[in-house]
């Protein structure tokens, strides 16, 4: 129920013991090196897009930096990239977050 069905490939979501998001269409709980599987993530805008360094969600920015960032996610299957603001990110084993996102 709580989670971004942002394709039929990826569905974003986080476990309410907090950690990281991750793809609860493929995975059962989050992997610090691997989650959201089949995602990429940088740290800039889709205008920057040739200039983006592109790598797992944890590498590319710690969770509890993520608020306020804009970040491009690379949906490797869909071959799509989706521009994405994180607005919240609950602390202390919180699963809670929200994000404004655009394909834009």
């Amino acid at each position: 129920a709580n989670q971004d069905r942002i394709t039929d490939n990826v569905w974003i979501t986080r476990a309410t013991g907090g950690g990281q998001i991750f793809n609860i269409k493929v995975e059962d709980s989050s992997s610090k090196s691997e989650s959201p599987t089949g995602t990429l993530w940088a740290v800039g805008t889709v205008d920057e897009i040739d200039d983006l360094n592109f790598q797992p969600f944890r590498t590319a920015i710690k969770p509890k930096e993520v608020v306020g960032k804009d970040l491009v996610v690379f949906l490797r299957e869909d071959n799509v990239f989706i521009s994405l603001k994180f607005t919240k990110w609950s602390s202390n084993k919180g699963g809670g977050f929200a994000y404004e996102r655009s394909s834009e």
